[in-house]
């Protein structure tokens, strides 16, 4: 049997994996009906070959939805199923819009399912479930992908697997290990100013009311404690592989095992607002109502009254604008701030073997960004490169360089 790929279609039709006794029936109303044009294969040869996806946001946000569109945002919970076309692109074939049922949870979801058009209002509406699909790609990037998720009943607990899964190894390393330990000299550049930039989010970009409340669509529904350290989580980085039996590391590794902070994630690239809109302001017009004729009559004007606003659009920018910003002592992958950190050998030949590597990495992006017709879905009407995983970059925005310690 061919091995299963990351986000390749499972089973059909999709099933959702929420309490019952909580939120009733959640299971997709996706029909083979909906399934077409699989170019000449059935349902069940497309998913054993790999040639279905799902870009599933279905269970992660129905529990929030009642709460999240009695605010100004309305959203639904998507599920989106995609085929791998002969030419490596991936075109959507169904898209479902799925609310809560209006008297109570328990009584499962209202769902609609929508497939590909491209005439007419329908086909403006295809563009809107497209829109309603990358709103929650947006806000499940920002809000929860970052996040390790454990949902028990009624209580949702989060972690953050990046800016805030660094701090209990900062603590922990600066108060149990000496500045001449091995392992404080490995992990120490990859700290370097995690926490100063933790700090300054907790106060301005993700506080309650703070910058990214205004622009990711889950607005003051996401609020939670963000002060402080919750112990007694265990931590699944599997360190203890590595830690013998001192007594100072026994220690170090009991603190980066117990403890995990409640911090957020400084925003990443977004992109342009209207292709990448991170919040929609009213739900799918419905047939012989003057939103529905307005899909046809006029449908950019109808498409951008449900997207980001032009206030929120241009916050989202400058914020984007102002965290994409290299400072002029930016360090980067594969390279110190100090040039004699080791006079051991080995160390330093494997160091030298792996800025290599990135600088065929780097080569091996140029290639993929000439090579037009097998990524021809990499761009659209405007040919803009690819060049984020460039390995360095010089100082402001820039689009290149990945930072050596998690920072902005």
């Amino acid at each position: 049997m061919t091995r299963k790929q990351p986000g390749s279609l499972g089973e059909f039709p999709p099933m959702s994996k929420l309490d019952r006794e909580l939120y009733g029936n959640q299971n997709s109303s996706i029909t083979k009906e909906h399934i077409r044009d699989l170019d000449g294969l059935t349902i069940e040869e497309a998913i054993k070959n790999n040639w279905l996806f799902i870009l599933d946001h279905h269970d992660v946000l129905m529990p929030y939805l009642r709460r999240i569109n009695t605010t100004a945002t309305k959203i639904y919970a998507t599920r989106t199923i995609l085929f791998l076309e002969n030419n490596g692109t991936l075109k959507p074939l169904a898209i479902e819009l799925s609310l809560p049922h209006p008297d109570e949870d328990q009584l499962g979801a209202i769902s609609t399912v929508y497939t590909l058009t491209h005439e007419g209002a329908v086909g403006t509406i295809w563009q809107l479930d497209k829109a309603y699909v990358v709103v929650n790609d947006s806000g499940y990037h920002q809000l929860i992908c970052h996040f390790y998720e454990s949902v028990k009943r009624r209580f949702f607990f989060s972690e953050l697997h990046t800016h805030a899964a660094i701090e209990p190894f900062i603590i922990a390393t600066n108060r149990q290990l000496s500045v001449l330990h091995a392992i404080h000299k490995l992990l120490h550049p990859h700290f370097r100013d995690t926490m100063n930039i933790n700090a300054l989010a907790r106060q301005t970009l993700i506080n309650a009311g703070g910058l990214l409340e205004m622009t990711v669509f889950p607005t003051r529904t996401n609020r939670l404690p963000l002060t402080g350290l919750r112990y007694g989580q265990q931590s699944k980085c599997g360190l203890g592989t590595i830690v013998h039996s001192t007594t100072k590391l026994t220690k170090w590794f009991k603190k980066t095992t117990r403890s995990t902070p409640g911090g957020k994630k400084c925003g990443k690239k977004r992109g342009y607002p209207p292709n990448r809109p991170a919040m929609s302001r009213r739900l799918m017009p419905e047939p012989n109502t003057p939103e529905y004729d307005e899909l046809e009559s006029n449908p950019k004007k109808a498409y951008l009254k449900m997207i980001t606003s032009q206030l929120q659009s241009v916050l989202g920018i400058s914020l984007n604008e102002i965290l994409s910003r290299h400072s002029s002592d930016e360090v980067f992958l594969g390279q110190r701030d100090v040039t004699e950190r080791t006079t051991d050998m080995e160390a330093i030949k494997a160091f030298g073997g792996f800025w290599k590597k990135l600088e065929e990495i780097e080569k091996r992006i140029d290639e993929m960004n000439g090579d037009k017709k097998r990524w021809r879905n990499k761009v659209g009407p405007v040919d803009m490169q690819y060049t984020l995983l460039y390995p360095s970059s010089e100082v402001g925005l820039t689009g290149t360089g990945i930072p050596n310690n998690v920072s902005i």
